[in-house]
């Protein structure tokens, strides 16, 4: 899709994707700033579609992970974190200004993003035009939905996320450190912009779904002298509602893209020189890693490789695979951190997307369904990037690791490619595609309601009588969905067998209430 990994300056080294204008290139640049936690992992591919529909219309776009997130350097717990975000909103905005060839600049924050762009704006960035979607008047709010998100969270689970800090916030695995949830805490968009010279000429504000914008976030920028203009942002839930079933905001798009022109003409400035390191120096623990964006000669597939800067110790290396629709980052940023800390240690590590997940070009129309997730061609996707290793001079001794379907291509992968001497499977849904497992599963926790113990919490629950007729409406749907009989053989058991005649080491490890276990 034509797109540049660039590494920008900053307390931590900033990853940002550089999408260049298609011709004839409008002069406008836009940097997209994420939102936070779950929201920036679900939105993930609408963002990168919206980047790339501003391309093709001549804008520049880029897109940043924020410090101590996505593949950006840094810990959710550094200290001024909120500072290091705003400061990485401004270096953004000066590489999309220079290297980018922008000579007029628009800036679109999501979410929490769209407070932390303003926060920008205090510290000095210059930004002609503002896009504001979703974006609170004031941090507390911020603050307030992603407690409520904890708590649904916990509802729902039943699981607790272990002992927090004091003051700490946790939503959906991403953490607030108590300093960073004080500092959004005490974020005001009037106070923001109040002093602020020269202001954004212009603002676009969006709502959710229909539900309009803060008429406090209006009024804050309408007083800073700013021309406002609002609309209902419709789409806004489909392009959050989950790494795997997101939707590009197209109705969205097409309106920020409308406002865009309407912006007083610009010249079309300098070429993109796209000038920036292709690579990040970190130090983790005190040793320093080198991290790179690796060529994997198949636009389906795309892979950062984390090293030792010294070079490797260890006579292998570890590739890190999607965890379902999830992007190369893994759930809550786990396969970034693990990958810096098995680097420390000696080991060339890989996080991968294969096809249509994350950066890797493809459609994600397929992952709709599990079912898209659980096929034979994207294990053989995985078990090239393995070629591509080995010619690259990579030992080839491999440790595959991943979670959900992730797990299921690392363990086919075992057993199809001696190569593999170690498959590391987190909690993983089926090692075998099985149609039928969802509806047995789902008939499985509808029966445990009936039993003695699920008896006694059902009567103590609010409207006993409607659960349980919403219980049996669930066992006769799972039954009625069911469509054919289990396989009698057991290829797990073979598949194990001939694992055990080679010098493999397969490691599973489960939650507690994972159905395969």
């Amino acid at each position: 899709m034509g797109v540049t990994a660039v590494y920008l300056d900053g307390r931590e080294p900033v990853l940002g994707f550089f999408h260049a204008p298609q011709a004839p290139a409008s002069g406008l640049g836009l940097l997209l700033v994420p939102p936070f936690g779950w929201d920036e992992q679900s939105s993930y591919r609408p963002r990168r579609d919206w980047a790339a529909a501003l391309a093709r219309e001549g804008h520049a776009a880029l897109r940043i992970d924020l410090p101590g997130t996505g593949d950006s350097g840094g810990s959710p717990r550094d200290a001024d974190l909120l500072g290091a975000w705003s400061a990485a909103v401004a270096e953004a905005s000066r590489w999309l200004r220079g290297s980018g060839g922008a000579e007029r600049l628009a800036v679109a924050g999501i979410g929490l993003g769209g407070l932390v762009a303003l926060s920008a704006l205090a510290a000095g960035a210059v930004v002609d035009d503002l896009v504001l979607w979703g974006v609170p008047a004031r941090g507390r709010a911020v603050l307030r939905e992603l407690k409520a998100f904890g708590r649904l969270e916990l509802f729902q689970t039943g699981e607790a996320q272990g002992e927090a800090p004091e003051g700490e916030l946790r939503a959906g695995g991403h953490v607030l450190a108590a300093e960073t949830a004080r500092a959004i805490g005490a974020l005001d968009a009037a106070a923001l912009l109040r002093g602020r010279a020269p202001a954004p000429a212009r603002a676009l504000v969006l709502g959710r779904d229909g539900v309009g914008p803060d008429d406090a976030l209006v009024a804050a920028l309408a007083d800073a002298g700013v021309a406002v203009q609002t609309d209902p942002g419709r789409g806004w839930g489909a392009a959050l509602a989950g790494p795997q079933s997101s939707v590009t905001p197209a109705d969205a798009i097409s309106r920020v893209s409308a406002w865009l022109r309407a912006a007083p003409a610009t010249a079309a400035g300098a070429p993109p020189s796209h000038a920036a390191p292709g690579h990040a120096e970190l130090d983790i623990a005190g040793v320093r890693v080198r991290e790179r964006i690796l060529d994997l000669r198949d636009p389906r597939l795309f892979g950062i490789l984390t090293e030792p800067a010294g070079g490797p110790s260890a006579p292998g290396t570890a590739v890190l695979l999607n965890a379902g629709a999830v992007r190369h980052i893994g759930p809550n940023r786990l396969w970034t951190e693990t990958a810096r800390r098995w680097a420390a240690r000696g080991v060339p590590t890989l996080r991968l997307d294969v096809e249509g997940i994350g950066e890797a070009d493809g459609d994600t129309a397929s992952y709709a369904e599990d079912e898209g997730l659980y096929v034979p061609a994207l294990t053989r996707q995985v078990l090239g990037v393995l070629d591509r290793l080995e010619a690259d001079g990579f030992a080839p001794n491999f440790l595959l690791a991943g979670l959900c379907s992730g797990a299921y291509w690392a363990f086919q992968s075992a057993l199809q490619d001696e190569r593999v001497r170690c498959a590391v499977l987190l909690n993983p849904r089926l090692l075998f595609w099985d149609g039928d497992a969802a509806s047995r599963r789902e008939l499985r926790r509808a029966l445990s309601v009936l039993t003695p113990s699920g008896m006694r919490l059902l009567l103590g629950a609010e409207r006993p009588l409607a659960r349980l007729r919403d219980v049996l409406r669930w066992i006769l749907a799972a039954q009625l969905r069911r469509r054919r009989p289990r396989d009698p053989g057991d290829p797990l058991g073979d598949a194990l067998e001939r694992l055990a005649q080679h010098p493999q080491r397969v490691e599973l490890a489960f939650s507690d209430r994972e159905p395969l276990r």
